[in-house]
């Protein structure tokens, strides 16, 4: 299995990117596709070269986030668990307000802080990187346009 692409550095990407014989200023150019523009498909990558968007595709993957459930409160507050690569689950919540909309993405993969609110902190089985859980906020933020992601 390929590894997926959001899990390595910008460091990381700019090594791989020289053993293949690519500048390493692509790396600011694939990040800037994964994180600014929401890319899931490195052929949406066009203003990388078609060679290199072949060499990334063979060598690395977009795993999907899986939404396990979806509940929306009566208040608009909608929770979401998503299932990850390593099958670790983690909830997220989006809050509405009249001026603005919060999410809350769980880090681990079940939560030490343990909100009324939220079920992740009723077990907890370790931390997730930022890296598996930056696809969380994608899923959520094409169902919601308020709702403006800064990772």
């Amino acid at each position: 299995m390929k590894q997926d692409i959001r899990e390595i550095s910008f460091e990381e990407l700019k090594d791989y990117l020289g053993t293949t014989g690519d500048p390493d200023f692509r790396a600011g150019q694939i990040f800037e596709w994964i994180y600014k523009k929401g890319a899931a498909f490195f052929e949406d990558m066009t203003n990388l070269p078609k060679n290199l968007r072949l060499k990334l595709s063979g060598s690395f993957d977009f795993v999907p986030v899986v939404v396990v459930d979806e509940v929306k409160s009566e208040g608009g507050t909608v929770k979401f668990l998503f299932d990850l690569k390593d099958h670790k689950e983690v909830e997220s919540v989006i809050i509405p307000t009249k001026s603005r909309t919060t999410a809350c993405i769980s880090t681990q993969g079940g939560c030490k802080f343990r909100c009324k609110f939220c079920a992740s902190g009723v077990w907890l089985v370790g931390g997730v990187t930022c890296q598996r859980w930056r696809s969380c906020p994608k899923y959520y933020s094409s169902k919601n346009r308020r709702l403006k992601i800064n990772l």
